[in-house]
């Protein structure tokens, strides 16, 4: 996927979740980034979004994300109390299957 593709469908992303939840979400920034072991993933860092947000969205935004991810099969979120501060969606390596790290979502 392209740099111009990733902000046009991180823009999509923001409109959907705004449009579901009723109140502005926000992605200011995307990150593309390659592991030497091999893992690779994009990190969709957001504002406005909450772990009950996660919840409630469940497949929906399960879907929106497997859009954007590619082929990216998990992902991994980080936040400060409450508010989710950032998705890591994340195509991992075969020293570091995904299935062994109680963090990370499965998208499907």
């Amino acid at each position: 996927m392209s740099v111009v593709n990733l902000r046009e469908e991180a823009r999509k992303l923001e409109e959907e979740l705004s449009g579901l939840l009723g109140r502005p979400v926000r992605v200011p920034v995307v990150e593309v980034f390659v592991r030497r072991c091999g893992c690779r993933g994009i990190v969709l860092y957001v504002k406005g979004l909450t772990l009950d947000d996660i919840e409630v969205l469940g497949e929906l935004l399960s879907d929106a994300l497997s859009r954007l991810g590619d082929g990216c099969p998990v992902a991994e979120l980080r936040r400060i109390g409450p508010e989710v501060r950032s998705l890591m969606l994340l195509e991992a390596c075969d020293e570091h299957p995904p299935d062994e790290d109680p963090s990370l979502l499965p998208l499907r």
